[in-house]
């Protein structure tokens, strides 16, 4: 039989069940118990689980997330900590009393070192210019009211 899992943080019933000294039953029971989320099988057909996983929200406002038909699911509050990309702008030229600049994004301060099981959201900007972190995602697919304002997200883009 071939691996399921979907996810490489995936931890078998029956390897939890050998650090716990418990059987892989008892493992299992805890493990969703615990808020493990079920994603497959191993290679030897135990079941294998996620682990809970620890949204930090960056952003200077709530994240709201929205099912397939537009309802709030879930809102995951402002952490206090904001990710932050340094700006700097530089003046072009000017058309009357517009003013146009070249802006330049440098390096993302606020963001903390990777921990085991947490993801972090962060704005897009900030998403892009560390795109070699696997711990980090911004809201992906807007979800919107019906006149036109921003309510929450169907998913997040890692």
């Amino acid at each position: 039989m071939t691996t399921m899992f979907l996810n490489p943080a995936a931890k078998s019933c029956y390897d939890v069940a050998k650090l716990r000294g418990i059987t892989p039953q008892e493992a299992a029971s805890q493990m969703l118990s615990e808020g493990w989320q079920f994603e497959g099988y191993d290679e030897y057909g135990e079941q294998a689980y996620l682990p809970p996983l620890n949204l930090v929200n960056l952003t200077p406002h709530a994240i709201n997330i929205c099912d397939d038909s537009g309802a709030i699911i879930r809102t995951i509050p402002a952490s206090g900590q904001q990710a932050r990309c340094a700006v700097s702008t530089s003046p072009r030229f000017e058309i009357g009393n517009l003013k146009f600049v070249s802006t330049v994004f440098g390096a993302v301060t606020g963001l903390p070192e990777p921990q085991t099981d947490t993801m972090y959201i962060v704005s897009l900007l900030v998403k892009q210019a560390v795109s070699h972190r696997a711990d980090v995602c911004s809201p992906g697919e807007m979800v919107r009211d019906t006149d036109g304002e921003i309510i929450g997200c169907k998913n997040f883009n890692i």
